[in-house]
């Protein structure tokens, strides 16, 4: 981001509305993009095309999603055979879980 933009990837504008996909090593100061932090936000992605949803959607301020994923809060599972119909079943779960933990190494490759 720094490289495209000349800003460092934490004051890029209009970034703060990307935070809920974020993976919360991001947020330190460091910031560092990796691959694992791309499996962080394609779970989130994921869970967002299979729920019609964004990521936290029951939190409305953004800055609160960050405080929670700080804490190691990750969105909840849906509940409901609408989900289940879209594709969003245990097993799916299972592997979005997978993409959301908190050490990068420890989550799933493509």
């Amino acid at each position: 981001m720094e490289e495209l933009t000349g800003m460092p990837f934490t004051q890029s504008r209009g970034i703060s509305d990307s935070y809920r996909w974020f993976a919360p090593e991001l947020c330190n100061a460091d910031g560092n993009l990796s691959p694992a932090a791309d499996i962080f936000a394609f779970g989130m992605t994921a869970l967002e095309l299979l729920t019609d949803a964004p990521p936290f959607a029951h939190i409305k301020r953004t800055p609160q999603v960050l405080v929670e994923m700080q804490r190691g809060a990750r969105p909840r599972r849906p509940e409901g055979e609408m989900y289940v119909a879209r594709g969003l079943d245990d097993g799916m779960w299972a592997l979005l879980q997978r993409c959301w933990i908190t050490e990068p190494e420890c989550r799933p490759t493509i």
